[in-house]
Formats: structure tokens, sequence, C-alpha cells
């Protein structure tokens, strides 16, 4: 039987009577919808109402990934540096790897090998599914976003809880993910918390939770959650279908799919075009776009040298880049470093309003596992 509408339930009588029943039905439906939206996520427990969908974290489903097969190609998915330049922004002296807005990465190479020539099918890779898609074979690989803690009962900042669903591209390559703390510059001092997990089989998801993390007695208000693939000798791929950071641990879920993002947070951008070999020199300055850059332009931005037809090809990972009131400033130039002087080359920038680093792997109780 169907069943029956407003209207047909409206008691008889006086308009009193009526009016009192539609309150009733009124008062019910607002509260069946407040507990709707505060369920969202598909679990049934209570919300703290100052965390969107129970995570802190944003951009959890890591949408909007930078994927390195298409758009700039392979040459901003394939760091060179063993270990970061301070003095420039060349991509190719940089740690910094574009990932997805929210996030960032690091990708250092070990064993003294500062390049390998496959290194392109080893990127940040977003893949069908959600998931991100991220491999580190002879690199050291880590993911992170910045955050501040949120102004909360300090009580309940006693109880944090780190969440990620992961999936082995090769069956049981071993992840690290928590917390680490950040000075004033944002860089990483030490771990908070921190838990390592091996994958389930190949192709297989899981979910993975780091419990009763205090962070009620710091003065620092600057943190980073982290993922780090410890297996980077490995040439399979992992996989992240989501990360969370909650009020609730082990078994809740904290929402993905519907996190915040902030979609202006990265760009890529053309500083100049067209220009050849032999046309580079030492002390060249090229006009540069402002950025607003609060924690320095080093850790805002990098910028690549590459070869207009060839989506892999740079003209020297020894050029010296630097930001200057003129513009930007080439140092240590090798014109012709291809081997043709005739070869046109694009100067292109990637810029995020966020760190693009915390020097995770320079903490000084970092022990790679």
């Amino acid at each position: 039987m169907t069943e029956k509408t407003l209207s047909q339930r409206l008691p008889v009588g006086a308009a009193r009577n009526k009016v009192e029943f539609l309150a009733d039905e009124f008062e019910k439906t607002a509260a069946d919808l407040y507990q709707l939206i505060s369920d969202i996520g598909g679990n049934n427990k209570t919300r703290d109402p100052h965390v969107f969908g129970g995570n802190l974290l944003k951009n959890a489903g890591f949408l909007g990934a930078i994927d390195g097969q298409n758009n700039y190609g392979n040459r901003w998915g394939r760091p060179y540096a063993t270990h970061e330049n301070n003095d420039s922004i060349s991509f190719l002296q940089q740690i910094a790897a574009p990932v997805c807005p929210n996030w960032g990465g690091e990708v250092r190479a070990v064993n003294g090998q500062p390049c390998a020539a496959n290194f392109e099918s080893h990127m940040w890779n977003s893949i069908t599914g959600g998931a991100l898609e991220y491999g580190s074979h002879l690199y050291q690989q880590v993911l992170f976003q910045v955050f501040r803690l949120p102004c909360i009962d300090n009580d309940k900042l006693k109880k944090m809880s780190c969440y990620v669903r992961l999936m082995s591209g090769g069956g049981n390559e071993r992840t690290r993910f928590g917390i680490v703390q950040l000075d004033e510059n944002m860089k990483a001092v030490g771990y908070v918390a921190s838990k390592i997990v091996s994958g389930q089989g190949t192709h297989n998801k899981f979910d993975e939770w780091l419990d009763d993390i205090d962070l009620s007695m710091t003065a620092c208000p600057n943190f980073a959650f982290f993922v780090e693939r410890l297996d980077h000798m490995l040439p399979q791929k992992s996989f992240i279908y989501g990360a969370g950071l909650s009020l609730e641990g082990t078994p809740f879920i904290p929402e993905i799919a519907h996190t915040h993002i902030d979609f202006d947070d990265q760009k890529f951008f053309k500083i100049t075009s067209g220009i050849k070999a032999s046309d580079f020199v030492e002390n060249m300055v090229i006009p540069f776009p402002s950025f607003d850059c609060p924690n320095g332009v080093n850790n805002h931005i990098t910028v690549n040298v590459v070869d207009e037809t060839r989506a892999t090809t740079a003209l020297s990972p020894d050029i010296t880049m630097k930001v200057t009131d003129s513009g930007l400033l080439l140092t240590n130039v090798t014109g012709g470093y291809v081997g043709d002087v005739n070869k046109v080359f694009d100067v292109e920038g990637f810029y995020t309003k966020y760190i693009n680093k915390i020097h995770y792997f320079d903490m000084p109780d970092y022990v790679a596992a």
C-alpha cells in the first residue's frame, strides 16, 4: 500500500490540531536532515561540528593529480636531484615534485644516481578509480599535506587519528604514514607519530589507522600529514585511495570524496619560449612574473628549461636559476649542452601557494626503514 501524503495524514477537527501536527512533522524532518548532514561519509557516529565530514585534510581523494603522461609531459615527472640546491629554483636541482591540489611531494635520488632514464614511468600519476599512483624505484619518495591545528577543545587534540586507504602494485611493499612537526620555516623537525604497514597482496585495497595522537601540548601550530613509500628499491607502483586526519579512530573512516579542494593551489605557467641553445649565455636574465610566495620563492616555485619538441629533454641540469629584482637569473650556463646549438627550448614554471617541500628526509630523527 502506498504511504499517505502529508495532507492525507492531517488530523480532522479544529485548525489548531492541524497546526500542531504540522509543527511536529517539520521538527522531525529538520532533525532527520541534520542527522543526515552529520552522517555524510557513511558513518553514523556523531561528528565534531568544526571538522568538515570528519576529515581535517583537504582533497583527501587526491583529485586533480598532475599526470606526467599528459599536459606538460614527463619533464615534470622526473626530478634529477640527489640533494636540494638552496640557491636555485631549477627543477633539476630540487627535490620538490608536483602532485595535486593541496598535496606536495618530495623525490630524492639515492645511491648517487642523479637520474634514472625510465623515471617517467615512476611519477605521481592519477589513474582511473580515484587513486594516486606513485612509484619510487631508486628514489626516496614522500607525499605530504601541511595543516594547522583546528580551534577546538584542547582535550580533543589528545585523541587525533590518521587514516589511509592503500593498494599494493606488487604485493608487500611497506608504507610509513603519520604526522611530522614543522618549524617556523615550515621544515620538518621530527615525528609526532608514525606507523609502518605492509601491502596485503597485489591490487588488494586495505585500510590502516594510527590512533591516539596527542597534539595538545605543542607550541608550534604547523604540522604535516605524510605518506612515505619505504621500499624504493622495488620497481612496482603503489596506490593511495584516500587519507584522513580526524578526531575519531578505528574503525571510523573519514570523508574522502567531498572534502574541500583548493583548485587554485597549483599552476603551470610559460615563462618564455623559442630560445635556441646557443642563445643561452652566462648571467642571462629572463622577465619573470610575480607570485605570492610568503615562505620564499624556493618554497613555492620551480623552473624547467625544456626542449619544445620533446617532453623529456632539458638544456642542462647544471644551470642555476634564481629570481632577482630584474627577473630570472641564469648562471653556470652550458649553451648547446644537448649537442645541437640550434635546438629550441622553452622556459616553464610550476607554482604552488602552499609549501612545495618540507625537507622530510633531512629530519634529525629520520631513519630509512
